[in-house]
């Protein structure tokens, strides 16, 4: 199934901009990129799933990514995957533990839509 795949390995911090487009080539991700307050960013389209933007510092390694699931569907789909798999810290936020360090995971409810944030735990 694609959402365990997705979910499991969104993130991608640690990646350089050129691993991200090398692995989202694929012309049904419909990959775009700009610059947002001076820094890249690449965002892709995950079908019938999510949309994923991937930010990244000057050296271009990703520090953050931001998830905009496309339903309420693939919303629950996401935190019934993060529930399973990380350690719940409360109702919108986890913490994924691995042997490169720690990641945040919030879930960030607005009127604009719901987005899922991770970063590096500092």
């Amino acid at each position: 199934m694609f959402i365990v795949h997705t979910a499991s390995a969104q993130a991608r911090i640690g990646y350089t901009s050129t691993e991200i487009r090398t692995e989202f080539s694929d012309s049904k991700y419909n990959l775009t990129s700009g610059y947002l307050d001076g820094n890249l960013y690449i965002a892709i389209y995950v079908p019938n799933l999510a949309y994923v933007y991937y930010f990244f510092d000057s050296n271009y390694t990703c520090y953050g990514t931001s998830i905009k699931p496309e339903s309420q569907a693939a919303l629950n789909t996401f935190i019934e995957f993060y529930n399973k798999e990380y350690v719940i810290i409360d109702s919108t936020h986890w913490k994924m533990y691995s042997t490169s360090g720690v990641l945040k995971i919030a879930l960030d409810m607005k009127s604009s839509g719901n987005y899922i944030t991770w970063t590096r735990d500092l």
